[in-house]
C-alpha cells in the first residue's frame, strides 16, 4: 500500500510545474511518508527499491533554492538537478 502511495507522489512531483513551492510540497509530503513508514516500506519493497527512496530522501536533503548557498557549499543542488536525479530514481524504481 505504501508503495502506490509514494509512486503517486513521485509521480505527481515529476508532472508538476518545477517551482520552489512544488518542491516544498513534495519534500514535506515524501519527508513524512518516509519518516512515519520506513520499517514498513523497507518489509514491502525490499531492499533495492527501499534504497532507490532513500537515495531520493537524500536528493531532497541537498536540495537548496539560495544561489548563494549553493555556490558556497559543492553538495547543494538546484531544482532543474534535483527534478533531473528524482526522474531518473523513479524510473529506476519502476523499471523503466
Amino acid at each position: 500500500m505504501n508503495k502506490n502511495i509514494i509512486i503517486k507522489l513521485i509521480n505527481d512531483f515529476i508532472s508538476a510545474e518545477m517551482s520552489d513551492e512544488n518542491i516544498l510540497k513534495f519534500r514535506n509530503e515524501y519527508d513524512n511518508l518516509m519518516d512515519n513508514s520506513r520499517e514498513s516500506l523497507f518489509l514491502e519493497l525490499g531492499t533495492d527499491q527501499y534504497n532507490i527512496l532513500d537515495d531520493i530522501y537524500m536528493l531532497l536533503e541537498m536540495y537548496e533554492e539560495d544561489d548563494m548557498i549553493r555556490k558556497n557549499d559543492k553538495h547543494c543542488i538546484n531544482k532543474e538537478t534535483l527534478y533531473s536525479h528524482v526522474l531518473d530514481k523513479y524510473q529506476e524504481f519502476c523499471g523503466f
